[in-house]
């Protein structure tokens, strides 16, 4: 055959085999692109070291995220918390240049002006003010103080004071562990130093304290301080606020809540008492999720909130009063992003509010275990941070309609909450080998099997 004719018969070919197969491309495309076959339900925000407070003009939780920027500046963002009539997390977008996060900052709700005030600084210099407003359009504002120049400092607490319209700081940490008192006016934007009479407790960060309408003080309790140790402490101290400021040290009879810092603490206006939950221990750090009363009628007098169940135990809870539901609301904090709420008229339980019980699926995590099951021929996920259920494991059938499935494990470990460096199917075995730990870190290497 000539040259000439075997170069047509070839370009013929492959001009006959692209009209034959016209979808080729397009079919190796969509087999390469993403195909979504679950997603999770929404999810609270998972914040590490949070500051909240409520919002009673649009029944609502307003928290913003206090850690340090580890990476550089940060800018300041607004979580909301609505607990009706559908429960969610959303953020606020607001108006104007946004600030940046502060370390330890405090935050109240000023009722005059409908805004939020957030007092912080990144400690080199003097504390900022900033307030967001909330009636139409949501607008950031730097508030230019006058008067005294505060120090700066972070983990201090911060009350405001309806009788003065202005608020209230004490203590925290800047160069060194703080005892002095601040008020600061809201209608002149002013600071002032307050000298209080009496004998005042000592310099503290990660303290509790609540403003008590009826007594017209500052209720104040533990915190921590350090020098060549942490130091933690338990005692209870009130500010009062009338025509005499000064500090009293109080002794309420009953048992005393353990030393503890970084913990949530509420008024109860109903029953007129302050409520302590959780926080770090003075024993081995561990937080502990445990309710206490204090009773500010009469004699003043410590109570524990006996609860059928608990929730995990974390520092820098968010935790308010919902006068609506006549609740405590427990809206997550220290990296668990679990949204719960207390009925105080009958405290029996724990509610989850989000995400809900049973969840659909396991929700958001991270450092997690995936692997394939090959007896069953489906993905198992195993652990991971934020594990909303501590003994849950996942398995995923893609070619179900509803392909998620959970088992709760008799076997399973406590302390889900922890990656796991190396997870494998054993198919003969039928069972998960884990494996985690190791010199990186000091810890010792620790191996679980789960059998299926």
């Amino acid at each position: 055959m000539p040259r000439a004719a075997r170069r047509l018969r070839v370009t013929f070919l492959i001009l006959a085999a692209a009209c034959l197969c016209p979808l080729g491309p397009a079919r190796a495309q969509e087999a390469r692109a993403w195909r979504l076959l679950s997603d999770s339900p929404a999810f609270p925000p998972a914040l590490d070291v949070p500051f909240g407070v409520y919002d009673p003009v649009r029944h609502r939780v307003l928290a913003i995220e206090a850690d340090y920027p580890y990476q550089g500046a940060t800018p300041l963002v607004v979580h909301v918390f609505d607990p009706s009539p559908t429960p969610h997390w959303s953020m606020i977008e607001a108006a104007g240049a946004a600030p940046d996060q502060f370390f330890l900052s405090s935050v109240v709700y000023d009722p005059v002006r409908d805004r939020l005030i957030v007092v912080g600084t990144d400690r080199s210099d003097g504390v900022e003010v900033l307030a967001l407003t909330l009636s139409g359009m949501p607008t950031w504002q730097r508030i230019d103080t006058r008067g005294a120049v505060m120090p700066g400092r972070g983990g201090h607490s911060m009350v405001y004071d309806p009788a003065h319209d202005r608020v209230i700081v004490f203590g925290g940490h800047g160069s060194s562990y703080l005892s002095d008192v601040w008020g600061f006016s809201l209608a002149t934007n002013k600071w002032a130093l307050l000298v209080p009479g009496g004998y005042g407790p000592g310099g503290r960060e990660g303290h509790g304290a609540i403003y008590d309408p009826v007594g017209l003080r500052m209720i104040v309790f533990g915190g921590h301080y350090e020098d060549t140790s942490r130091h933690f402490t338990n005692d209870l101290w009130e500010l009062t606020l009338g025509d005499v400021v000064e500090w009293h040290e109080l002794a309420p009879t009953g048992p005393i809540p353990g030393a503890r810092s970084a913990f949530g603490a509420v008024y109860d206006p109903v029953r007129h008492r302050m409520l302590v939950h959780g926080g770090i221990n003075d024993q081995s750090g561990v937080e502990p999720d445990n309710l206490w009363a204090l009773s500010l009628d009469g004699t003043l007098a410590w109570s524990q909130v006996q609860t059928q169940d608990t929730l995990r135990g974390r520092a820098y809870p968010i935790d308010v009063y919902d006068p609506v539901d006549d609740a405590l609301l427990a809206c997550g904090g220290g990296s668990y992003p679990q949204t719960s709420e207390l009925l105080l008229a009958s405290p029996a339980r724990w509610n989850a509010v989000l995400p809900s019980r049973p969840l659909p699926t396991p929700g958001p995590r991270s450092r997690h275990a995936v692997v394939h099951d090959t007896r069953r021929d489906r993905f198992v996920v195993l652990g991971g941070d934020f594990s909303p259920v501590d003994s849950a494991r996942w398995s995923f059938d893609p070619e179900r309609p509803d392909p998620w499935r959970s088992a709760l494990g008799p076997a399973a470990p406590q302390g889900w909450f922890e990656s796991w460096q190396g997870t494998v199917y054993d198919s003969l075995g039928d069972r998960f080998l884990m494996i985690a730990g190791g010199l990186a870190d000091g810890s010792p290497i620790r191996t679980r099997v789960i059998t299926q």
